[in-house]
């Protein structure tokens, strides 16, 4: 089923074992050969996604300078009301919402152009 999953842990467990845990649920998750899929693994948490694929799109990122992660589902077809740097057309869609969550916070959600 494609989407998004993962897990958080209060109790830091060594990254095999979460790297363990999310493969486990991709494993569930993954019941036709045709979707893509990525996951992340700390010891502290563990990050999937598992989709239809599009032609070199990264839909899952972490960024360990700002410690934040970045999945989507869904489509996103462009950027709305911000500089040229963000809004140029890009494969790397989930990196680019941290870099735009960065400079605009909680209004995130009103500069994407998409259906989710």
């Amino acid at each position: 089923m494609p989407g998004i999953f993962g897990v958080i842990r209060k109790r830091q467990s060594s990254v095999e074992e979460n790297g363990k845990l999310i493969e486990g649920m991709l494993k569930r998750l993954s019941h036709t050969d045709s979707y893509k899929s990525q996951i992340y693994a700390e010891d502290w948490f563990a990050l999937g996604h598992i989709g239809i694929p599009y032609a070199g799109e990264k839909r899952l990122h972490v960024d360990n300078k700002f410690q934040m992660a970045s999945s989507f589902s869904g489509f996103i077809y462009g950027w709305k009301d911000m500089g040229s740097e963000l809004s140029s057309s890009t494969a790397d869609k989930a990196t680019r919402l941290i870099d735009i969550y960065v400079k605009y916070g909680i209004k995130l959600p009103e500069k994407i152009d998409g259906s989710f």
